[in-house]
């Protein structure tokens, strides 16, 4: 059962004077201090729980004297009303001064992030503004709706955005790959995928001009013994077989830095390298003959091996690319001539 006092009015005519007029109105002040117990918050210095207990101490005290209203201390109840109310409505305005506050921090962090497409740019300043409005004003039920609508729509707008960018960074993605592929198809051969003939001329112009120190920079020129036998033999595609096996020993090779293989035409590979001196440019280049030696080249039912002559020159200070090469070529054809599957490093 609802213990609340229940307020009654006097009836019109009612001389207030009257007891029963007076009862009424004591009557009529307990349900005020009922419902101020009922819905009770926090304050500064107060729990909802002490103010509910207030409340309903005046209340009794308010039923107990309405008999004898001259015997009601008025004065300690307006010292108990009048500061509440002053609390309440200083905690009304400090939270609503909070909320102002974050909200406008969030306004200043959307228009913050949010830049870029003018047109959507465009339609989420409105709903900022609209709040700003909002904030401005006295109504929280105005500043929630307003805020609601923003949220909404501002997050609908960024999702919006957010698609679109994917998009984009999709095509960004494909446009890169295609650029991968062009510039592989511009520098590495299809078969070997070693670097072709164009790449390496512009790879050696630009060692052959580097500030040197004391390491060997080498240049090896590789030519396939017999190759041609291979093809004439077992047919094309078994000499493509062979290249890419020895193309890919290239690629392989250590210990030595800056190891750049190129496919230079036909047979005949090329390695940029450096090593830590002339011997151990010489012994880079004679492992990778021996390796490739030893690698069983399998195409169909066949089983091939083959051998290699190498041509090695260090580069000497202020030499051409041209000149470098020349004496690495030079080399390689006094491999071939001293019975190949051996390395020459030039003078």
């Amino acid at each position: 059962m609802d213990n609340r006092a229940t307020p009654r009015t006097a009836a019109a005519g009612e001389d207030p004077r009257d007891p029963t007029a007076a009862r009424r109105a004591f009557e009529a002040l307990a349900f005020v201090l009922d419902t101020i117990g009922e819905y009770a918050f926090d304050l500064a210095g107060l729990t909802s729980d002490e103010i509910r207990a207030l409340s309903n101490d005046w209340k009794e005290h308010l039923l107990v004297a309405r008999e004898t209203p001259h015997s009601f201390q008025w004065d300690r109840f307006r010292d108990f009303f009048r500061p509440l109310r002053q609390r309440e409505h200083s905690s009304i305005n400090r939270s609503l001064g909070e909320l102002r506050t974050t909200i406008q921090w969030l306004i200043r962090s959307v228009r913050g992030a949010v830049t870029g497409d003018r047109e959507q740019d465009n339609a989420i300043e409105v709903h900022l503004q609209a709040l700003e409005t909002a904030v401005r004003g006295d109504s929280i039920e105005e500043i929630r709706a307003r805020a609601g609508v923003a949220i909404d729509s501002i997050g609908g707008i960024l999702a919006d955005r957010h698609r679109r960018q994917e998009r984009q960074l999709q095509e960004i993605q494909q446009l890169q790959t295609r650029l991968v592929r062009s510039n592989e198809r511009a520098t590495i051969d299809s078969l070997t995928r070693l670097f072709n003939r164009g790449a390496f001329d512009r790879e050696i112009a630009s060692r052959a001009n580097r500030d040197r120190d004391d390491r060997t920079h080498g240049l090896a020129m590789l030519d396939i013994d017999h190759f041609k036998q291979v093809n004439d033999t077992h047919g094309h595609p078994a000499g493509d077989a062979v290249l890419k096996v020895v193309a890919a020993c290239c690629r392989e090779a250590s210990p030595v830095a800056d190891v750049y293989p190129a496919r230079y035409g036909g047979d005949e590979l090329a390695i940029l390298f450096t090593a830590e001196n002339d011997d151990a440019a010489f012994e880079f280049v004679r492992q990778l003959g021996l390796t490739i030696r030893d690698t069983p080249i399998r195409h169909g039912n066949l089983d091939l091996r083959v051998t290699v002559s190498v041509g090695l020159a260090a580069h000497e200070p202020a030499q051409s690319a041209a000149r470098w090469l020349e004496r690495a070529d030079g080399a390689l054809y006094e491999a071939k001539r001293s019975g190949r599957d051996c390395v020459v490093m030039a003078e």
